[in-house]
């Protein structure tokens, strides 16, 4: 439980460093940026997220980004700025910047790291 605990956070992290330069996608909310809106993680490497597991991030298109990872009823939140340029992420938090992968496409978001792969869709 606690790897997942990880990884989740870690997935919330990435998601809240993302931006629509470089991760390619659609422009669903008329904003130019096809990132902006409110984004609920549905898996992980293929795999649906375990109950009592949830994720929810909102990207703005000022660059600021919030999300609350939710285990078992206990809520963890965090806010942070994104970027990104050429298929890569960079994320900016309380805990530093980090570099990863991302794609859009259409309402869903395929976020990659070293421990795998993540999924959002659109809400």
């Amino acid at each position: 439980m606690k790897c997942m605990k990880w990884l989740l956070v870690l997935a919330l992290g990435v998601a809240m460093g993302l931006a629509a330069v470089g991760c390619g996608g659609g422009d669903d909310d008329g904003s130019g940026d096809p990132l902006v809106g409110t984004w609920v993680g549905t898996a992980f490497n293929g795999q649906a997220l375990p109950a009592g597991i949830s994720m929810t991030v909102t990207l703005r298109d000022n660059g600021t980004a919030t999300g609350t990872t939710m285990i078992n009823g206990v809520p963890d939140s965090y806010s942070g700025t994104w970027s990104a340029s050429g298929g890569t992420l960079s994320i900016t938090d309380a805990d530093g910047t980090e570099s990863l992968g991302c794609t859009v496409e259409g309402d869903t978001l395929t976020l990659t790291d070293a421990t795998g792969a993540f999924t959002l869709q659109r809400q």
